[in-house]
């Protein structure tokens, strides 16, 4: 074991992942079933995954026990408690979360390989591989690239994302043995994998930018909007980071481990590995230079600008977080302006009302994607140096044992 006292100390407390496991099915987003405390989810979650429930809807999936990931380990009921003590969730509303979904199953994967899944919660399977699902709609749908500002509330690049789904699809590039979560393993396998490779390298190959023998990324689509309203130019800020995630990712895509090395899977395409050396040779080049900052957009908080309140989007319920319900429906201002109030989307709606309400807010378009108001202005979010610098070392480690 390479790190026994840390072990020793966590194994210590007797950590209950079934406890765990079950809390997570609790509180997870169940939009098909009649329970307000598990059908309402933030107005904005709604909006960016619509396409997806109605999609499920139409194939006949769309039953009760469907259940997503939610970001919060609470309800409507546990935050109704938990603000008498001072705490409860940021609009008393769930959410989902692109990024916070795909590091779940990738510890769902993890924990089934190391033998500790927690079998006991009858339905935490069925949480997983929807919740992998998902993952794959995000990024065969464009939603990842298109809606960041709402898929991903928290963690605002596309690129990071690509990254955390990328890890679960290299952990299940290694041959899968045989046993009681053999099913499982295989079944997210087939709903994220081919879908990650395809898509994602169909995204990084062609927004690479190469210069001589290197290439590199740079988040520019994500500040694009502050940059016009400041009247800024793009100063290239997050390229040490964006570019550590591309060249990660695609390694993480095409590779599988072999004994003590790593070597490429037989049909990668011939310009990833090619791709893959020029990116590590700009990192090699630029890791410890000042001509690029140690800059990126990590993390935030879920509102970039009043445009992405949950206020602004469509919602079918407005309830009172200390018991009574509001009679009718009040103005959205009003509920706005109610600290204590929940404004939410419970269930799944008929297209024809959720689009004329769309119409109302001004907000709807044939393509529902095609509403651009992604990161319209400038925002608050953490900027960590350690986590550059630990993707560049990632990024040139993983290079070097495959002989680039």
């Amino acid at each position: 074991m390479a790190f026994p006292e840390p072990w020793s100390a966590w194994s210590a407390n007797d950590f209950d992942f079934n406890k765990l496991a079950r809390h997570a099915v609790g509180c997870s987003y169940r939009p098909f079933c009649n329970d307000k405390n598990a059908n309402a989810i933030d107005p904005r979650t709604f909006y960016a995954i619509r396409e997806f429930l109605w999609g499920l809807e139409g194939r006949g999936r769309g039953t009760p026990g469907f259940m997503l990931l939610t970001t919060w380990a609470s309800t409507l009921g546990l935050n109704r408690e938990g603000i008498q003590h001072y705490y409860k969730m940021p609009f008393n509303v769930n959410n989902v979360d692109y990024c916070v979904s795909a590091n779940f199953v990738y510890a769902a994967m993890k924990s089934a390989l190391a033998g500790s899944f927690p079998h006991e919660v009858e339905e935490f399977p069925a949480l997983v591989t929807n919740t992998a699902e998902f993952l794959a709609w995000g990024i065969e749908s464009g939603a990842v690239v298109d809606k960041p500002d709402l898929l991903l509330l928290y963690y605002p690049s596309p690129y990071l994302a690509f990254f955390f789904a990328s890890r679960t699809v290299n952990l299940l590039q290694q041959p899968l043995a045989q046993g009681p979560d053999a099913a499982l393993l295989q079944q997210v396998r087939g709903a994220l994998s081919t879908t990650a490779r395809d898509r994602i390298t169909g995204h990084l190959l062609p927004s690479a930018q190469h210069d001589r023998e290197c290439a590199s990324w740079d988040g520019a689509a994500l500040g694009a909007g502050i940059r016009s309203y400041l009247r800024v130019p793009n100063n290239h800020n997050d390229r040490k980071f964006i570019t550590a995630l591309s060249v990660n990712t695609l390694i993480n895509l095409w590779t599988t481990c072999q004994d003590a090395g790593m070597e490429w899977l037989g049909q990668t395409p011939e310009e990833v590995p090619q791709l893959v050396a020029k990116g590590i040779r700009w990192l090699r080049h630029h890791a410890l230079s000042k001509e690029y900052p140690d800059h990126n957009v990590f993390f935030s908080s879920s509102v970039k600008s009043l445009s992405s309140l949950p206020f602004r989007f469509p919602a079918n319920m407005v309830d009172r977080v200390d018991g009574p319900v509001f009679r009718n429906r009040p103005p959205e201002k009003s509920a706005a302006q109610e600290v204590h109030s929940t404004f939410a989307m419970s269930g799944v709606p008929p297209r024809g009302w959720y689009v004329h309400a769309l119409e109302e807010r001004g907000l709807a378009n044939p393509d529902p994607y095609a509403f651009k108001r992604c990161y319209e202005r400038a925002f608050p979010h953490w900027s960590a140096t350690p986590v550059v610098h630990a993707l560049i070392c990632r990024a040139i480690a993983k290079g070097a044992l495959l002989k680039l």
